[in-house]
């Protein structure tokens, strides 16, 4: 398990160095959602009381798909 953690961070120190001056400033990829449908989106949301929910997988989502781009663009290629 501890290997296995080693080499995770090993790989994040990696990715890290080899991000964009953007990607740096901003890891998470903007909205396109327009303000209406996020708004509309919140509300049905707060309706149904699951924010907590909503907020870790969005996170999650995020953070996977940051991490797996990085971790494609510099696969060798075969």
């Amino acid at each position: 398990m501890l290997e296995l953690a080693e080499s995770i961070l090993k790989l994040a120190e990696r990715c890290r160095g080899l991000e964009t001056e953007e990607e740096k400033v901003l890891p998470f990829y903007t909205s396109t959602l327009t303000p209406e449908e996020e708004k509309a989106i919140f509300e049905s949301i707060e309706a149904d009381g699951n924010t907590d929910i909503i907020k870790a997988r969005d996170f999650s989502v995020a953070f996977s798909h940051t991490f797996w781009s990085h971790f494609k663009r510099y696969l060798p290629t075969r």
